[in-house]
């Protein structure tokens, strides 16, 4: 099995398996004893918030961090503490809604987002949470794309954003701006030097909120943001390649940081515990639960060991590592007569080219989404439709050679009996067109000098190992859209 899917989830990984069962193994040898264990989860939480604060240089003096089971549910926190914070009511401006957590809006509204919560309570999706009074709460959305899929101009998505500020402000409204970086398809947007624009103009009246829950980010980057007194939403999946369902949120600042002295709304019960929060966040720990999500310790404890083996591979080797892989990519890309790259334009640079002492992660594409076209048929040049791409998407994922001509070469039986994991397939715009994703993970480049961290000697081999591995994906493609009406009739699809 071949993973590039790390945009949306990824398996565990061996160095992330050991780390978390290593940690099972202690949390199982106190369970026994209440105090102790409970004491114990405690220390394992701290250390956890010290250990991601190392990774990324942070000085954490002055900087809170919640543990939350998702991206998404972070949500809730800069909401709960902005309406503890001001007697304003809120205008939440959620940018690129479709390419962000695909709950992501409704957590902003301050509604439950499916049926079940992390505590395990049977809740009603699009109901407020207990404490949360949706009179207080607007939202808007900011759709980055044309009707076609196409990106729009930046200037006419700042100048949207811009009126709605400027709207929400004259209403007495204060403002949660969404800034998101990076989405699903690697856009970073609004720029920095907009969003400074209307915090200069605008002052204490406009609050931001980083969406970094990809984490394909620099971490001066993040230093940047943190000096700003952003909130920043972060997980240890996605780019580090840990476990889903491992959030949190960075909190730096009065305005936040003031909402944490009140209680929280009380249904914030059943997406948190006391240990999730800070220990000097002494009303929102009385009013949470004493239980313990240890399964939330363990996919941090999982991630952080993913999260560390990149930061130890040098910043040289790690960039080189991830241009060279990113020009294999957009080689095959360019190659191949049935996909389409998606380019992001000035949209993927707005963020960085402002931040001049980002010079890694935060300035290199590691997401690569494409379209793929009919090469045949009635169809032949349109694009594959959301629905066409998600099958395409679980063709890949399955062994078809069965499905194939027995007069098929041998080369691609073996090819079609290779499993290929991209990341899911994501809408674009609203005529229904899909599109695919490869996405590098850290696991990724920490594994090409797992033996050496300063082995360069080697590099080029490995990655011609995978360039390989890559080629025979996009043959995987070619072949299943020649073959498509065979494959469709391939029990083990499940459509």
């Amino acid at each position: 099995m071949t993973e590039w899917s790390s945009c949306s989830s990824s398996t565990l990984g061996p160095r992330a398996y050991n780390n978390a069962d290593i940690l099972r193994r202690k949390i199982d040898s106190v369970r026994h004893i209440e105090e102790v264990f409970t004491e114990y989860l405690n220390i394992q939480a701290t250390k956890i918030r010290e250990r991601f604060f190392a990774a990324f240089n942070i000085k954490s003096e002055k900087i809170d961090f919640v543990l939350t089971s998702s991206a998404t549910d972070a949500e809730f926190i800069p909401l709960s503490l902005a309406l503890n914070s001001t007697t304003d009511d809120l205008l939440n401006i959620v940018v690129a809604p479709n390419e962000i957590g695909s709950a992501s809006v409704s957590a902003a509204k301050g509604t439950h987002i499916c049926q079940i919560t992390p505590a395990g309570a049977a809740v009603q999706p699009s109901l407020s949470l207990d404490g949360i009074s949706l009179e207080r709460i607007e939202t808007h959305q900011v759709k980055i794309r044309e009707k076609d899929g196409e990106l729009r101009c930046v200037e006419s998505i700042h100048e949207e954003i811009a009126n709605q500020v400027q709207e929400g402000v004259a209403e007495g409204k204060r403002i949660l701006l969404h800034l998101i970086d990076c989405s699903k398809l690697g856009a970073r947007i609004p720029s920095l030097d907009f969003v400074d624009s209307l915090k200069k103009q605008y002052g204490e009246k406009i609050q931001v909120i980083i969406d970094a829950a990809q984490m394909r980010i620099d971490p001066r980057l993040l230093h940047n943001y943190l000096s700003k007194n952003w909130l920043i939403l972060v997980s240890g999946s996605k780019f580090f390649g840990g476990p889903p369902f491992s959030g949190g949120v960075l909190i730096r600042g009065k305005f936040w940081q003031q909402g944490a002295k009140k209680s929280p709304p009380l249904g914030l019960r059943d997406y948190l515990t006391k240990f999730d929060v800070p220990s000097s966040w002494i009303n929102w720990q009385n009013a949470l639960p004493r239980k313990i999500n240890v399964g939330l310790l363990l996919r941090w404890e999982a991630a952080l060991a993913e999260i560390e083996a990149f930061m130890e591979v040098p910043p040289l080797q790690r960039r080189t590592a991830i241009e060279k892989l990113g020009k294999i990519i957009n080689t095959l890309l360019h190659d191949s007569k049935d996909v389409q790259r998606i380019l992001l334009g000035s949209q993927c640079t707005s963020i960085v080219n402002q931040c001049p002492k980002v010079d890694g992660l935060s300035q290199l594409s590691t997401i690569f989404p494409f379209v793929i076209f009919w090469p045949k048929g009635k169809n032949k040049g349109s694009k594959l439709s959301v629905y066409e791409t998600r099958l395409l998407h679980r063709m890949l994922n399955q062994p078809l050679a069965h499905g194939l001509p027995k007069s098929s070469p041998k080369k691609h039986h073996k090819i079609m009996n290779k499993r290929f994991i991209t990341g899911q397939p994501v809408r674009l715009g609203t005529d229904a067109i899909g599109s695919l994703r490869l996405a590098i993970s850290a696991r990724r480049i920490s594994d090409l000098f797992e033996e050496n961290l300063n082995d360069m000697t080697s590099l080029d081999q490995k990655l011609e190992i995978i360039s390989n591995e890559l080629e025979e994906l996009f043959i995987k493609i070619e072949l299943c859209l020649r073959y498509w009406d065979r494959f469709l009739n391939v029990d083990e699809l499940l459509f």
